[in-house]
C-alpha cells in the first residue's frame, strides 16, 4: 500500500566530528531499518531505528546523551482495538490488508505469532515452530551463537532482566515473503543486569522494527532488527 520500509546498513571512517564526538580514526559499521508512509507522492511520516549503541561503542564514546521519553508507564498497558481483545498488537495497523493474497495472510499470521506470541509473550516454546533450523539473525548480539538457540539466549536474557516486560506492536507491512513489525518495548529493570548495567529498578521504553523473511514451509529462515538499545541505556543510567 502507502508504507514501504528499507534495512541497510551503513559503514564509514570517523575522520569527523559525528553526534559530539571528536574524529578517532576507527572504521564503522551500523545497520538500520525505516518505515515510511507516502501520501500524494510524498512522505508524510517516518520511522526509523538504527544501532546508536554500537555506534557509540566503535567510537569508544560513552552513553549517547539523548533523554529519556516524558511519561513513562507505571504498569504495562493493555490495547485493545474495537472487537478485539487486548493483547499486544491488537491495535496495530496493516497498510492494505484487504488486498493481500492469501501467502500474504498467511505471513502475516506468522509475523504476528513471532513478535506476540514469542517475543511479546515470552512463549519460548514457540521457537521451534516458528523458525527454520539454520535461521539467520543478520544483527547478532556480541558473543551470541547463531540459530535459534542463539535467538532465545537473548530473549532470556531480557526478560530475565525485565521481568515485567510488556510490548505493544503498532504496524505490520507485508510485502509477498517479507514482513516488517514496528513496537514499543516498556518494563523496570529489577533483575539480571543489562547491557551491562547492574539492575537499577528503573522504567524505560524504547522503540524497535523487525523484518523477516518466511519461507514456502512458513517457517522464519531470515531476521533483521534494530532497537532503540543507546536510549536504553540513558534511561537505566540517567
Amino acid at each position: 500500500g502507502d508504507f514501504g520500509v528499507d534495512v541497510w546498513t551503513l559503514s564509514g571512517t570517523h575522520s569527523g566530528d559525528l553526534i559530539g564526538v571528536p574524529a578517532t580514526g576507527n572504521r564503522l559499521s551500523i545497520s538500520g531499518i525505516d518505515m515510511v508512509r507516502v501520501e500524494q507522492g510524498r512522505i508524510s511520516d517516518l520511522w526509523h531505528v538504527e544501532e546508536m549503541a554500537q555506534l557509540m561503542d566503535q567510537m569508544g564514546a560513552g552513553t549517547l546523551d539523548i533523554g529519556k521519553p516524558k511519561g513513562l508507564p507505571a504498569e504495562p498497558a493493555a490495547h485493545a482495538g474495537p472487537g478485539q481483545d487486548a493483547g499486544p498488537g491488537a491495535d496495530a495497523i496493516v497498510p492494505g490488508e484487504a488486498r493481500f493474497i492469501p501467502r500474504e495472510r498467511r505471513n502475516l499470521a506468522i509475523a504476528r505469532r513471532h513478535i506476540e506470541d514469542l517475543w511479546a509473550g515470552g512463549k519460548v516454546e514457540l521457537a521451534h515452530e516458528i523458525y527454520h533450523p539454520q535461521v539467520v539473525d543478520h544483527n547478532m548480539a556480541p558473543g551470541q551463537k547463531p540459530g535459534i538457540d542463539g535467538i532465545l539466549d537473548v530473549l532470556r536474557w531480557l526478560r530475565e532482566a525485565v521481568p515485567d516486560l510488556a510490548m505493544r506492536i503498532e504496524c505490520y507491512v507485508i510485502d509477498g515473503d517479507m514482513a516488517c513489525d514496528r513496537w514499543t518495548m516498556s518494563g523496570t529493570h529489577t533483575g539480571a543486569p543489562l547491557m551491562g548495567v547492574a539492575p537499577s529498578g528503573k522504567r524505560f521504553s524504547i522503540n524497535g522494527m523487525d523484518v523477516i523473511r518466511i519461507d514456502e514451509d512458513g517457517l522464519v529462515t531470515d531476521v533483521w532488527h534494530a532497537e532503540e538499545f543507546a536510549r536504553l541505556l540513558a534511561q537505566l543510567s540517567g
